[in-house]
């Protein structure tokens, strides 16, 4: 019997999406901008400064992107608004730079707090992150 209990959520539900969101996307594997391609999510993969994101999404396992978008996505999020950050799991054996304890220090320098972690797949966790209540 296995220790670990699976969930039968869907990722686009886990994560929040809904419809008519302003939504950034970066560094996607395939399968996750197929998936949003079909459920007809409108995404963009670069930054729009004239823009307001209420869902923004970075896939990577670089500490200084990690850093970098952050930064950037702190400021361009809409005030209740929410990044998320995915990175390879330890379980999965693929090389990372990051883990949860480095995205969730990061991302408290900034004024964000963590809210969830979520399971993207086999490979790749995710950790999301808002303003907190206080600071919006």
């Amino acid at each position: 019997m296995s220790d670990h209990i699976k969930y039968d959520t869907p990722l686009l539900k886990k994560i929040g999406f809904k419809s008519g969101q302003q939504v950034l996307i970066s560094g996607a594997p395939e399968m996750i901008v197929q998936m949003l391609t079909t459920e007809s999510i409108h995404f963009d993969t670069s930054i729009q400064t004239r823009k307001s994101y209420d869902l923004v999404w970075l896939y990577t396992n670089k500490t200084a992107e990690l850093e970098d978008f952050l930064k950037k996505s702190r400021r361009i999020i809409a005030s209740n608004g929410m990044i998320w950050v995915s990175w390879h799991k330890k379980a999965s054996k693929k090389p990372t730079e990051i883990n949860e304890d480095m995205i969730r220090a990061t991302a408290l320098a900034l004024d964000l707090v963590d809210v969830k972690v979520a399971s993207v797949d086999d490979t790749w966790s995710a950790l999301k992150m808002v303003i907190p209540i206080k600071s919006r």
